[in-house]
């Protein structure tokens, strides 16, 4: 009989089951160590606000110069009133003006026009009054859609490291609690 494929099997399993034996025995030989996690919070307010939204205005089949004088028109009176309100117009950022057709049962009967506008500025109180209230664009006739806020924190960089820092202050103050105990 060939018994040589049942000894190489054997001495293999004897071997892996040492290697694993001694790592496992490695592994709990440390049961001496203690381990923690550091907790840290910090309460912060954001310091930017970026407002996105679009200008729209619908026109019919052949009215599509008048709507773009009349989306234009809208740009510069939301820009005056903007400007009013002490925000910087360097803040404002506006795409180009875009369209698509409306349909009516299968046919075009017009263009529906929209530009859209985002505002990146630190005065979040300005912005916040404008875009929740929006009461003054629709009595000037201006129809924006797809408003949102976006709020933002500068520095996040350094507080992240004050954060670790803080946390890493706890995990002592835990592990030496754990120690003492």
């Amino acid at each position: 009989m060939n018994n040589k494929p049942a000894i190489i099997l054997s001495i293999g399993l004897i071997l892996a089951s040492t290697i694993f034996g001694v790592f496992f025995f490695n592994a709990r030989a440390n049961d001496q160590t203690v381990s923690v996690v550091g907790y840290a919070t910090r309460d912060f307010e954001c310091d930017l606000v970026k407002w996105e939204f679009q200008l729209n205005q619908n026109v019919g089949k052949n009215e599509y110069q008048s709507g773009l004088e009349r989306i234009s028109s809208n740009l510069e009176q939301l820009k005056q009133f903007i400007n009013n309100s002490n925000i910087d117009l360097n803040d404002i950022n506006v795409q180009p003006v875009n369209s698509r057709p409306e349909y009516e049962k299968g046919k075009i009967i017009g263009k529906r026009l929209f530009q859209k506008v985002s505002i990146l500025t630190p005065s979040l109180d300005a912005i916040e009054e404008l875009a929740v209230n929006p009461a003054f664009l629709s009595q000037k006739g201006i129809s924006i859609e797809n408003s949102n806020l976006k709020y933002f924190k500068q520095g996040l960089d350094t507080l992240k490291e004050s954060l670790l820092g803080l946390a890493a202050q706890n995990a002592r103050a835990r592990a030496n609690r754990i120690i003492e105990s």
